[in-house]
């Protein structure tokens, strides 16, 4: 039992690491053919009840979860919580504390049904870890795609691709999507306009003609925000500042209160004093290393002056930051 819950976490880590592939640079080739498209149906709803933090363990939740089918978007995750409740005892006393626990919250019938398929589970789950050794660990947005592609077909094969889908087909179209709208946004070749096209193929493609489907939607508004400089990153470093400036309040404005806008236009502002500050010092610190009429001694004591004359109050933490650097190179 400890073996499969070993598997189950280093699958966890894994998938850490392909979301964080989807996020980097590498693999702008593009990707083909879809794990799952649009024909799988997983609609808005399906979505939002995968994000949620779902507890099952009362006949009230198990029926509200389960009342149509023991397969869905939330049965592997119901499944990891029985191998964490019944973790520290064999293999044989595990399924038997299982058993006995489905038939408190469902009814004999169901809760018989579930076992037979939580038993199919563990033991698919016993041997997935010597089939994911065989397989290239992915480096590329193209390669994380690949693997995701293997892993369900593996699924497909062991459980049937009707039952392999309704088990995982929601949490392997989220990472998909992910993985695809991470290499067209982060994909440097690609104008803001460009990149923006080829999302609404994608929403199309993954989703249907309704993009509300697409779990964009759930993102807060900073993180929306955000992506938006990314994607447009290429025209806006081609700006210049007043333009520049004039782009990124139009995004702030699609995300975000008036009032929010003027907040963040506020800190822009300090900022921008901040780096002023910065510049202005360090030409007169330069100018101060470049005086040859002065010791090493003048000239420490000269820039200790300039600091605290520019910096005031921050003027250690300033030099604390400058030590560190120094040690750093």
């Amino acid at each position: 039992m400890k073996r499969t819950i070993a598997i189950a976490i280093a699958l966890t880590f894994l998938a850490v690491l392909l979301y964080r592939l989807a996020c980097s640079r590498e693999g702008s080739r593009e990707p083909q053919g879809y794990v799952i498209d649009k024909s799988a149906n997983i609609s808005r709803d399906d979505v939002m009840r995968y994000f949620k933090n779902v507890r099952i363990d009362s006949p009230e939740t198990a029926g509200q979860y389960f009342s149509e089918s023991v397969a869905n978007a939330q049965t592997v995750r119901f499944f990891k919580s029985l191998q964490w409740k019944f973790r520290e005892m064999s293999l044989e006393d595990h399924l038997k504390a299982v058993h006995d626990y489905l038939l408190t919250i469902m009814d004999p019938a169901r809760a018989e049904e579930m076992f037979a398929l939580y038993k199919k589970f563990t033991k698919f789950e016993q041997g997935l870890g010597s089939v994911v050794r065989t397989w290239k660990q992915p480096a590329t947005v193209n390669g994380a795609l690949a693997y995701l592609r293997n892993l369900q077909d593996h699924r497909r094969d062991f459980f049937g691709k009707e039952l392999a889908d309704s088990l995982w087909g929601t949490e392997v179209k989220l990472q998909e999507y992910r993985f695809r709208k991470g290499q067209i946004i982060h994909d440097d070749a690609l104008t803001g306009a460009e990149k923006e096209k080829k999302l609404a193929s994608l929403k199309g493609d993954m989703w249907g003609s309704d993009s509300a489907d697409a779990p964009d939607g759930f993102q807060k508004p900073f993180d929306r925000y955000t992506e938006k400089l990314q994607m447009y990153s290429r025209d806006l470093d081609g700006m210049a500042e007043a333009d520049k400036s004039v782009r990124i309040r139009e995004f702030r404005r699609e995300y975000f209160s008036d009032d929010v806008v003027k907040r963040l236009e506020g800190v822009d502002t300090e900022l921008a004093a901040e780096k002023q500050k910065e510049e202005d010092y360090r030409r007169q610190e330069f100018r101060i290393q470049s005086d040859v009429n002065l010791t090493a001694d003048e000239k420490e004591r000269k820039i200790l002056d300039l600091q605290n004359e520019v910096f005031g109050s921050e003027a250690d933490a300033f030099r604390r930051r400058e030590n560190i650097m120094k040690a750093s190179k």
